[in-house]
């Protein structure tokens, strides 16, 4: 009986372990509206995920007015420094994403901008890989 519980035991451990430690690919979601003067998401790359997806959803506003655009950046926490702001690419009505290659390990904050003088609002979800 001992050694069938010791055997459950080290199998069990062993299952934490490998599934514990596998790459896992982690959503971090914050609600957002331009013009606000906050920070619209966030997002931490590290080395061995330095990419960064950055998707808005279900988007609301001003967002059917001719040349309607929305970009968006990462700034470093620690620095201030931030990325040059990329055009969003619409997957779908009122659903698009950006992507931001080979970062530096760190905590980013995302901006939004829009080029409507009325606010637009909706939901990022950033994803490190």
């Amino acid at each position: 009986m001992k050694k069938l519980k010791k055997s459950l035991v080290l199998l069990l451990v062993g299952f934490g372990l490998i599934f514990g430690l596998s790459t896992q690919t982690s959503a971090d979601t914050w609600n957002f509206t331009t013009h606000d003067g906050k920070w619209d998401g966030a997002a931490n790359p590290t080395y061995s995920k330095p990419n960064v997806q950055v998707d808005v959803y279900p988007l609301q506003g001003e967002i059917g007015r001719p040349g309607f655009e929305l970009e968006v950046r990462l700034c470093n926490a620690n620095t201030g420094n931030c990325t040059v702001f990329k055009n969003v690419q619409w997957i779908k009505s009122g659903y698009g994403r950006v992507h931001f290659t080979n970062m530096k390990p760190g905590k980013y904050f995302v901006d939004i901008w829009d080029n409507v003088p009325g606010p637009v609002s909706g939901i990022t979800t950033t994803v490190e890989y």
